[in-house]
């Protein structure tokens, strides 16, 4: 996570790990699907997507913006290791017998848009001994005591990529930059505002937008700097 601005204004770069964990778990599961994902028994506004948090947790529900196109896979792909990391050994485990595919799905879904709106809380859900937070989720569960492990190796060693962090810092500058340019513009200084960006590493060159102040961006844009700034310049203009 990064925070750079002034008293005015803030601007947070966040690349949670959980998330990273929860998309390798998906794409390992092979639980991709073209579309939104049905979640039943919620009723939610129209072209919103609804939140539902593990029953422990004690969590209101929350409505997200449908995200349109999906989430592709990560990128670099689930099977590339880097050289420096212990591998997993041979294939992974079969799905059990009687294993709902579609309920790993809704499952998978509802985790995460919980981990994408507190990223902190499904951190520490998933460190619970037998990752007893998701009970009320045994294909869900199933699947974290199977790949979490390798998920997590997997995202810790990609964010400790030299590669990795050298490509955070470039889009970092290149937004306080816009700010200032802006400022320059309207001849004054910026409006008091707070920009959160959540950066996925997926493979497509997209952003999607979850809330006021709040982006999810794709690696591949947030390092395209010139189609980044093009597309954030109107938003940052009418938040300066």
């Amino acid at each position: 996570m990064r925070t750079d601005g002034k008293k005015s204004w803030r601007i947070l770069l966040d690349d949670p790990e959980i998330l990273q964990i929860a998309l390798y778990i998906r794409d390992i599961a092979g639980l991709c699907t073209p579309g939104p994902v049905s979640l039943p028994g919620l009723s939610v506004p129209a072209g919103m997507q609804p939140a539902v948090f593990p029953p422990d947790m004690l969590l209101p529900a929350v409505a997200l913006p449908a995200m349109e196109p999906a989430l592709p896979p990560l990128e670099p792909s689930v099977r590339v290791w880097p050289s420096w990391v212990r591998r997993p050994s041979g294939h992974p485990a079969p799905l059990p017998a009687g294993f709902d595919i579609g309920a790993a799905r809704v499952q998978w879904q509802r985790w995460w848009n919980h981990a994408l709106m507190h990223p902190d809380i499904a951190r520490r859900a998933v460190a619970a001994p037998r990752h007893s937070a998701f009970n009320a989720y045994p294909e869900l569960r199933w699947l974290l005591r199977t790949h979490y492990e390798d998920a997590a190796a997997w995202t810790k060693a990609r964010h400790e990529d030299p590669r990795y962090v050298q490509n955070m810092s470039v889009p970092w500058s290149a937004l306080t930059e816009l700010v200032r340019e802006i400022e320059d513009e309207k001849k004054r200084a910026a409006n008091g505002f707070e920009l959160h960006i959540t950066i996925v590493p997926v493979n497509i060159r997209h952003a999607w937008v979850l809330g006021p102040g709040h982006l999810l961006i794709s690696r591949q844009l947030m390092i395209d700097l010139d189609n980044l700034t093009d597309w954030i310049r109107p938003r940052l203009r009418v938040m300066v």
